[in-house]
């Protein structure tokens, strides 16, 4: 509106000054003429003035716009580009996720046709993986027995490893097997399972609850040391328990407080080793006890240890 107030002062200054001009020429006042003229002249310059003023405000609105729109098509292709190459690295990241569960099941598969090859269960076995041994596990085991046919075995954690390992004593000509358990649940389900495999001979299932025993300067729950009195020198020690949810390296205590009951050449082997806790523990006992030593495993996550007197 106050635009076009001004547009109709313009026309009327333009037509006014015009007819003054005329009429002065007319009359013949030619100064009087010049001056109209002049005045004329004056509002041109400032029209073109105004004209120059506005186009300059419209190139340089021009070039915000122009500057707003590079900024903000270049922060949406940036935007693009991240999403994009997010969505690359995400693939691959599944891509190889996939390779390697691929892998460990054709791994996993292997072990377990290798452990029927070798064993032939009088009833179905327990379940392996999750919370039980994997199947490069429990053949790592069978073949440590198979190889030191160790005379007594104790084992920290019962479940589906006492039964193979059962088995696999019975094939290697004889041996005990002690297997401590702190849930009374989980130890009679074992104790099940190895009376329908007929291993009772062999195999022991011992309720063991968890207590605090004091190493140094550490209290830690672990395995009731009434549980071990009558126990033998072992020749092979599997350490799967307590398990990590009881307390920061719950199975640190197993060596320290077993070791003196270690035979000369008995083999440890600790589960769940590649986890952060398990990997200290290996390092703590190796540190801490003269005559252990880490061996190389040939399957499945577990640290193997030899220990000489």
């Amino acid at each position: 509106m106050r635009t076009i107030l001004r547009r109709k002062r313009y026309i009327l200054s333009i037509a006014g000054l015009t007819l003054a001009v005329t009429v002065a020429a007319a009359s013949g006042l030619e100064r009087l003429a010049l001056i109209g003229m002049s005045g004329l002249l004056a509002v041109a310059v400032l029209a073109l003035r105004r004209a120059q003023t506005r186009e300059l405000d419209l190139i340089k609105q021009l070039h915000q716009f122009s500057s707003d729109t590079t900024q903000r098509i270049d922060a949406t292709s940036g935007r693009i580009l991240a999403a994009v190459e997010g969505a690359r690295l995400e693939a691959i990241d599944r891509e190889r996720e996939v390779e390697r569960i691929s892998w460990d099941l054709s791994r996993e598969v292997e072990a377990l046709t290798q452990l029927f090859q070798r064993i032939k269960p009088r009833a179905a076995m327990p379940s392996s993986g999750r919370w039980a041994l994997n199947p490069t596990g429990l053949l790592q085991l069978v073949w440590l027995i198979e190889q030191h046919r160790p005379g007594m075995i104790l084992e920290l954690g019962s479940g589906t490893s006492t039964i193979w390992m059962g088995y696999a004593l019975e094939r290697a000509g004889g041996g005990r097997l002690v297997s401590l358990e702190h849930l009374p649940d989980f130890a009679d389900r074992t104790r099940t399972f190895v009376d329908i495999h007929d291993l009772g001979k062999l195999v022991e299932v011992r309720d063991a609850p968890l207590r605090s025993i004091q190493l140094g300067e550490v209290t830690s729950p672990w395995y009731a040391l009434d549980a071990l009195v009558d126990l033998p020198e072992i020749d092979l020690l599997f350490v799967d328990g307590p398990p990590g949810s009881t307390g920061r390296r719950a199975r640190y205590p197993a060596v320290p407080v077993l070791s003196d009951r270690l035979a000369d050449g008995a083999i440890v082997v600790l589960d769940d080793a590649s986890r952060a806790d398990e990997t200290t523990i290996v390092e703590r006992w190796c540190a801490e006890i003269a005559g252990l030593h880490r061996s190389v495993p040939i399957l499945g996550n577990q640290a193997i240890l030899t220990y000489r007197r």
